[in-house]
């Protein structure tokens, strides 16, 4: 096939700027995707939006392409907490499950709780 005869994808002009963008975000989705602290099986977007503006003429066409990706957020971090009144100070206390300084069956020790005291009160 003759070099001039070879037909290149739209998206491969500008030496190939709109597929190296596509790339990066492609390797955004996949980091997500391996991400353990995103849900594993939901989907990821990888959205590419070209606009093709022509000129009064209708000689000369500008072209603008926003590649962009929508990954999935990380999963909650979820816990519990008391709200407790001691000595006229409220605090919220971590809800450990088991008694601080208990052994678990894994040879660890239960830590103790975090608190966090709450300065002003209604």
């Amino acid at each position: 096939m003759n070099h001039s005869e070879q037909r290149k994808a739209f998206l491969e002009i500008g030496r190939g700027a709109m597929l190296e963008r596509f790339d990066y975000e492609l390797e955004r989705i996949i980091d997500n995707i391996l991400d353990p602290n995103t849900p594993a099986t939901k989907p990821r977007k990888i959205q590419l939006t070209l606009t093709l503006t022509p000129d009064a003429d209708r000689m000369q066409i500008k072209h603008e392409c926003v590649v962009k990706s929508a990954p999935q957020p990380t999963n909650p971090i979820s816990g519990a907490t008391a709200l407790l009144r001691r000595g006229g100070q409220m605090s919220l206390v971590e809800l450990v499950p088991q008694i601080p300084g208990q052994g678990d069956m894994y040879g660890g020790e239960q830590r103790q709780p975090d608190v966090f005291n709450i300065k002003k009160q209604a």
